[in-house]
């Protein structure tokens, strides 16, 4: 397992002041042995390219990188333009996440998709590689259209990783990505699937799917007590499930355990009630296999043995989203993961 990578979620404090810990948190991080942190673009939070400013000027060696943003909040080059500021501000260690972004953010707030994610995505990498390359460009898509951009300030090439679980944009990783980020589908049928459709992409692109970076993103909880920590990521797990319900099927859970649950979740929306009560109606219904299938919960001796079977898959970096009742437990959690997981695959 020599060369694999770990990173970690840059959690703040969500009140107010909170980002001043941006300073002690990621030299803490970086100390305690992670190659790269991730920010998320999603929803209300902090904006993310201040917060890794802050990350940049107060570490040396971690990679930065965003996790995930998306096509349709920020113009393309906007972001573009953003990232090639952190990565000159870092000396080159800026890494950029492009996904979907959540459809139920996109829906409640009444912001537009106009185009399908995998058209968005694909049209934004063809142009940010060359953008980011100083090139001037012309370009005639379906999503973006515009003639002779180029950037303001000497820049260099940015690693560009496609997050995703649904068949296209996996396969779209493996055709124009440098990396894949894999969204917690975490069973040996998940994984099978994800890599699967990579390795389509790649060979349909006449690429070698080594050429990638292959992330897995964990949603993690790490217990003495297991039952407790598949409650810490029984949301997150919930949400996931929903938002990828197209592919569940392939990802190892029986259709007699998954079809209650999705008909308990379907009334709650049609009903319009809000998430969090759809999703808290369903957790009395959760099999144990389904935490099995999504997460990476349980003991210390039960991740490492989910991280082992993950590895051996392919995946060059494991990044967790450590899932606490409180953000002093998710940290103190990243720190277990530091000290008791890391040093064992190194």
């Amino acid at each position: 397992m020599t060369g694999v990578r770990f990173g970690t979620s840059l959690l703040l404090d969500p009140s107010w002041g909170g980002v001043h810990g941006a300073f002690k948190l990621t030299r803490q991080l970086e100390h305690w042995g992670y190659d790269y942190l991730w920010c998320a673009d999603e929803r209300f939070g902090r904006n993310i390219y201040a917060v890794l400013t802050l990350a940049a000027l107060n570490t040396t060696r971690v990679k930065l990188g965003i996790s995930v943003t998306n096509p349709y909040t920020r113009h393309p080059l906007i972001t573009a333009a953003a990232i090639a500021t952190i990565n000159e501000i870092s000396e080159g260690r800026a890494v950029l996440g492009l996904g979907a972004g959540a459809s139920t953010f996109f829906e409640r707030q009444g912001i537009p998709r106009p185009y399908p994610p995998l058209t968005a995505i694909k049209e934004a990498i063809e142009v940010m590689n060359p953008f980011l390359k100083g090139r001037k460009i012309d370009f005639d898509g379906k999503s973006l259209k515009f003639r002779g951009v180029y950037l303001d300030f000497e820049s260099r090439a940015i690693p560009i990783y496609i997050a995703a679980r649904g068949p296209k944009l996996l396969q779209l990783a493996g055709e124009i990505a440098d990396g894949v980020i894999i969204g917690s589908l975490a069973s040996e049928e998940g994984l099978n699937f994800a890599f699967d459709n990579i390795q389509m992409g790649a060979e349909r692109a006449g690429r070698d799917i080594s050429e990638l970076n292959v992330v897995f993103w964990a949603y993690t909880a790490i217990s003495d007590d297991e039952e407790r920590a598949r409650n810490l990521v029984k949301r997150i797990v919930i949400s996931s499930m929903w938002s990828s319900k197209t592919v569940i099927r392939e990802l190892g859970i029986r259709e007699e355990k998954w079809k209650p649950i999705e008909e308990v979740l379907c009334n709650g929306f049609q009903r319009g009630l809000e998430p969090s009560n759809v999703y808290s109606a369903v957790y009395e219904m959760l099999p144990e296999e389904i935490f099995e299938v999504w997460s990476v919960s349980g003991t210390l001796k039960t991740v490492e043995k989910k991280l082992k079977m993950i590895m051996n898959r392919g995946v060059n970096q494991l990044a967790i989203l450590p899932m606490g009742e409180t953000l002093n437990e998710s940290k103190a959690m990243q720190k277990i993961f530091a000290e008791k997981i890391i040093p064992r695959f190194r």
